[in-house]
């Protein structure tokens, strides 16, 4: 009775590892990730990541406010961010901006301490081809009053897809 009980729980030990091990039935692809991309200006931590998860392509850009105090951004127009994707001979292959028209309006973004900003972009990979590195930047003019220089939250990275 023994033997019978043993070799019944190693058949279905064996069924649920075979079980376990069999082919999914989704068609749901991983995303693949790039490292990040860090910068630090001003107490505040930029930072750019990459997926691309099926066709899809995913930048996402976050500013994080590390010091003490509340710091103000300013933009000079509704655009925010810019992100260009170049080609290996330095050759733009996609942006952001191309094309697009955005408000004429200044806008004033404040993060408190610890607090952080997030932009995200999507686009399809195929429009994508040649990429080789994406750039990303601000488009944020002043910071607590103070003019930024224009690349003062800048980032390159090679292109996640690579």
């Amino acid at each position: 009775m023994i033997k019978k009980l043993s070799l019944s729980v190693s058949i279905l030990l064996l069924l649920l590892f075979l079980a376990s091990c069999a082919p999914s039935d989704t068609d749901e692809e991983l995303p693949l990730e790039d490292e990040e991309a860090i910068m630090e200006n001003e107490n505040m931590r930029f930072i750019m990541s990459q997926s691309i998860t099926g066709s899809k392509w995913l930048v996402t850009l976050r500013l994080e406010n590390k010091s003490d105090i509340e710091k103000t951004l300013l933009f000079p127009t509704g655009q925010q961010f810019d992100v260009r994707v170049l080609d290996d001979n330095k050759d733009e292959v996609y942006r952001f901006s191309e094309g697009k028209v955005f408000t004429q309006v200044v806008i004033e973004e404040v993060v408190a301490p610890g607090d952080y900003l997030e932009w995200e972009h999507s686009t399809e990979v195929d429009q994508l081809a040649g990429a080789d590195q994406v750039e990303a930047f601000l488009t944020a003019t002043e910071l607590n009053g103070e003019a930024l220089d224009e690349y003062a939250f800048f980032l390159s990275q090679s292109f996640a897809g690579k």
